[in-house]
């Protein structure tokens, strides 16, 4: 297998360049190691599944897409309207999540039907429901995604680069052990690892029936009530985090004061130890 550096230009290419010829790639970056594929692509799918074991199966990839493409495809009508100044801005939606958090949303259903089967989900009172993480305002991860785009694949999907049911891999060499064990053919590496947290990003829900932290991560999940000034959301049922948020940022955060887009790129900064 070979091995590439975020910010050179050829890796990312060549990244890319594998994507879109239907090949699974591998990233490390912010601590934890990512698999990226072409969501359109049946056979990449398939190599996806045969790396992640029988446990993946069924399960929906999470969109690597940006605000502009993601607000377009959302229902309106099963969001809540305090939010709508949020979430149908693109911009908006952006600075306030951009790159901090997958969410869970829900989108039209003519959307829908333009999308693989394989990155969304249907529940059984009629909606169906998109999980993204925008790369907005992360200059690593929307150069990738741009390349990838440039190189034909306008759906990316990416998973957490373990087998499911274990946890995700934190740490670089045995992600490249990981990549050549399950016959990734490309890893994209951190130059500089910060080591400043471990494990995948927290996950937030929103729709009709409000907006949840399905699953904890890195950092608390009460901080979304900030970045959304938006108090009423549950905490009280997400899914444990598989490693604990760490001290540092838990202590930085506690009583921070900040406005919504300027705490979000303080999270960024923490996650990424810069």
């Amino acid at each position: 297998m070979e091995n590439g550096e975020f910010g050179d230009r050829a890796s990312t290419q060549r990244a890319a360049q594998l994507v879109s010829a239907g090949e699974p790639v591998g990233t490390y970056i912010d601590d934890v190691g990512t698999i990226w594929v072409d969501a359109t692509n049946p056979a990449a799918l398939q190599k996806v599944e045969t790396i992640k074991g029988e446990k993946r199966t069924g399960r929906p990839l999470t969109a690597i897409l940006f605000a502009a493409d993601v607000v377009p495809l959302l229902d309106e009508e099963k969001i809540p309207a305090t939010l709508h100044p949020i979430f149908l801005d693109p911009n908006e939606l952006a600075a306030r999540l951009g790159a901090i958090a997958p969410m869970r949303l829900p989108v039209r259903p003519a959307a829908a039907a333009q999308l693989p089967p394989v990155l969304i989900t249907r529940t059984a009172d009629g909606i169906t429901w998109l999980q993204t993480l925008l790369p907005d305002g992360h200059p690593t991860i929307s150069e990738l995604v741009r390349a990838f785009n440039k190189a034909g694949v306008n759906l990316p999907g990416a998973t957490s680069m373990n087998v499911s049911g274990q946890p995700e891999i934190v740490d670089q060499e045995k992600a490249l052990a990981f990549s050549h064990q399950h016959g990734i053919p490309y890893l994209l590496r951190d130059p500089h690892p910060s080591h400043r947290v471990e494990g995948s990003f927290p996950i937030l829900g929103v729709g009709p029936d409000g907006v949840a932290l399905l699953r904890e991560g890195h950092f608390p999940g009460r901080l979304f009530r900030d970045l959304l000034e938006y108090e009423d959301i549950d905490l009280s049922h997400a899914k444990p985090a598989k490693y604990p948020i760490p001290a540092a940022i838990r202590e930085h955060f506690t009583h921070h004061g900040l406005p919504p887009h300027e705490l979000r790129a303080e999270l960024l900064r923490a996650i990424q130890g810069i």
